[in-house]
């Protein structure tokens, strides 16, 4: 079906028989190597390359840790907005511990306590 809407550029809505004739851009995001999977076929190929017109990759955070605080001043003063409360600033120390996260310093157990702690510490 998003095959046909983005080759035709037109649909007809389940149960209905008219043609929808649409205009739509399409943005789509994966953490897979959709190459690959069209190699192994887990990927249909006609679709990749209808999605794949314009390709843009975004290192994942962990391979930008200087994005990381910049994202979570704008996760906090959404959410303080939201609760009603102002936040001034985010310090260093929590910075540096989500890097050590992204980065993979802490394992498992330790990193769901860790954020655990810091909600507490945020309440």
């Amino acid at each position: 079906m998003l095959l046909r809407v983005l080759q035709e550029r037109e649909f007809e809505r389940l149960g209905g028989g008219e043609t929808v004739y649409v205009d739509v851009r399409v943005v789509a995001a994966t953490n897979r190597d959709l190459s690959e999977e069209v190699r192994a076929a887990r990927f249909r190929d006609d679709l990749y390359y209808r999605l794949n017109v314009f390709p843009i990759r975004v290192p994942p955070l962990r391979e930008r840790l200087e994005d990381v605080g910049t994202l979570a001043a704008r996760m906090a003063a959404k959410h303080a907005s939201r609760l009603g409360r102002t936040i001034e600033r985010i310090d260093k120390k929590s910075l540096k511990r989500s890097e050590g996260v992204l980065q993979g310093h802490l394992a498992g157990n330790q990193e769901s306590r860790l954020f655990r702690r810091q909600r507490c510490e945020k309440a």
